[in-house]
């Protein structure tokens, strides 16, 4: 994979979201990675689905699929992104499911990691992985 980061789904959904307290730090850290790949693993891009989902429906969805596509997001291919062991010891590490995964694709990818949750952060640090907008704890 080309160079890029893994982005956890609290910078996807604080960007989109200009009410959003930590919007503008969401923005500023994806304008910092503009002409990379945005990675998102399936689980991740369903976490920030979610919200519109339920708020808007399938079209809001939709919408904001085509608008990530267009700023860079991809998605990352089931071969290309963590096994299943991969994640429960991401899992074992006392974080939830979601945010093992985000671990689990940025080891698999030996990409860095655009989070705002302190814990998935120094988890992440602890791997070696170069991590964005968390401050250290």
């Amino acid at each position: 994979m080309s160079q890029g980061i893994v982005v956890d789904a609290n910078i996807v959904i604080s960007a989109v979201a200009p009410a959003n307290a930590v919007h503008g730090a969401a923005m500023a850290l994806l304008r910092q990675h503009v002409d990379e790949a945005k990675c998102l693993h399936r689980l991740t891009l369903a976490e920030v689905y979610a919200g519109p989902a339920r708020d808007a429906g399938l079209e809001e969805v939709l919408r904001l699929e085509k608008v990530l596509w267009r700023a860079g997001f991809v998605e990352v291919a089931p071969s290309d992104g963590p096994t299943a062991i991969q994640m429960a010891a991401a899992r074992a590490l006392g974080l939830r499911m979601p945010d093992a995964v985000v671990l689990a694709t940025a080891d698999r990818l030996g990409l860095p990691l655009a989070t705002f949750d302190v814990q998935l952060a120094a988890k992440a640090r602890a791997r070696g992985l170069v991590v964005y907008g968390a401050k250290s704890a």
